[in-house]
């Protein structure tokens, strides 16, 4: 594992264990029957509605962080990959128990809240019918559950609001989520086609070695042609040479021959005239 990705499961750890522990305030904070409960302010940093959108926040920063480990983990070797991968799929598991519960806890917060509502209505009900005459009380109890019948129609559709508000937070997680598995999809594609297109670049310049190797055997099998032919044209011209001079020198010892036969002296007689030879003798 590389060091960002432990040190975004430690930045992991510490937000859901925040989040565990201000969703344990806030549960404690509903709980209206337990001993000293006060009633939190309706608004401001310490309100239940401000301490539930901060937990949504830190929900939300604790999403980003198990979006960066995604992305830490596609760079992470095959060996550890899977690994990282089953740990990342944990933590979405996790956060989606989370966001229900904080969504519950939401629901709550806000009943805690308009129970609070009615109850201050109810002492101030109290109140009042302890200064008037019976009745004035008939006429603002009238009022009062005309109010707590108004309150309690806006209370409902504002439960069903929250709940349709859940339902699309709930809906963008799942698209953010599609989105992330998309980009890492693409992600992936693209380290594809990088490697494709490395090997795509380490062939062309295979074949362009081998482009420049054939070049220069065709130069040296054009070399040693050349040399080829060169060599049979000067054979050819010694054996031209050599039957010219060897026809030149039987033509000089046939002329030379026929010059001694020429003049050599008659030393034969004819048969005819041998008689008047030996006569001219005795």
């Amino acid at each position: 594992m590389t060091t960002l990705f432990q040190t975004y499961e430690e930045e992991y750890r510490d937000g859901v264990r925040a989040i565990r522990e201000e969703s344990e305030a806030l549960r404690h904070s509903c709980d209206l029957k337990a001993t000293g409960y006060k009633p939190p302010p309706a608004t401001g940093p310490g309100s239940r509605v401000q301490r539930g959108a901060h937990l949504t926040t830190v929900l939300a920063q604790v999403r980003e962080l198990v979006n960066s480990m995604e992305y830490e983990a596609n760079d992470l070797p095959a060996a550890h990959r899977q690994t990282a991968k089953e740990r990342i799929a944990e933590y979405r598991i996790n956060l989606r128990t989370l966001e229900e519960g904080i969504a519950r806890l939401k629901a709550d917060a806000s009943a805690a809240d308009r129970l609070d509502l009615l109850g201050d209505m109810e002492r101030r009900k109290m109140d009042a019918r302890g200064a008037s005459d019976a009745k004035a009380s008939g006429d603002l109890d009238d009022v009062t559950k005309e109010h707590r019948v108004m309150m309690l129609d806006n209370t409902a559709k504002f439960k069903d609001a929250s709940g349709k508000l859940v339902q699309a937070e709930r809906l963008l997680n799942d698209t953010e989520r599609l989105g992330n598995d998309a980009l890492t999809s693409l992600r992936s594609q693209t380290e594809t086609m990088q490697n494709i297109q490395e090997t795509t670049i380490a062939v062309d310049e295979e074949v362009s070695e081998a482009r420049k190797i054939i070049n220069g055997m065709q130069k040296v099998m054009i070399k040693h042609k050349l040399i080829l032919i060169a060599i049979i044209i000067v054979l050819v011209f010694l054996i031209f040479v050599a039957i010219y001079v060897s026809a030149a020198k039987h033509r000089r010892n046939s002329s030379s021959k026929s010059t001694e036969a020429t003049g050599e002296p008659i030393t034969s007689v004819a048969p005819s005239l041998s008689w008047l030879v030996s006569k001219a003798e005795h």
